[in-house]
């Protein structure tokens, strides 16, 4: 299995484990889904490990600031990628390429960082605004 094929496996893995309720969750406070979390973590979000030996409601209470923080990352990216091509559109492609860099540089999150920079060499090689 690629590595591209591996990463979205685990975010479909992640996503599917954040969308339980809190008390199912907690349920599923096993070894081998604490190993997994962790290791989505240190992949996805290396700076920010979580706690080791989380259980039960910790556990659960974990995932779940994990998932609101995640979506909170996607929404920035969005709205990041929506200015950047609004400026593309007003001619302005260093403001777009600065907008999309600097979200780039202060995201925890790797994959929606990789997403602004993929935007910046679309636009560098003159693909339109996605």
């Amino acid at each position: 299995m690629n590595s591209e094929k591996a990463r979205e496996l685990q975010w479909e893995w992640y996503r599917q484990l954040a969308s339980l309720d809190r008390k199912v969750l907690a349920a599923q406070a096993t070894e081998t889904n604490l190993a997994a979390i962790q290791a989505f973590v240190a992949a996805q979000l290396p700076d920010h490990p979580l706690p080791p030996g989380l259980a039960g409601m910790e556990f659960a209470d974990a995932v779940l600031r994990l998932r609101q923080n995640d979506r909170a990352w996607n929404r920035s990216l969005m709205e990041a990628l929506i200015r950047a091509d609004d400026l593309v559109k007003e001619q302005n492609l260093p403001q777009a390429v600065a907008t999309l860099r600097s979200f780039s540089s202060i995201c925890p999150w790797r994959l929606y960082a990789e997403v602004a920079l993929n935007q910046v060499d679309s636009y560098a090689n003159g693909e339109p605004a996605q």
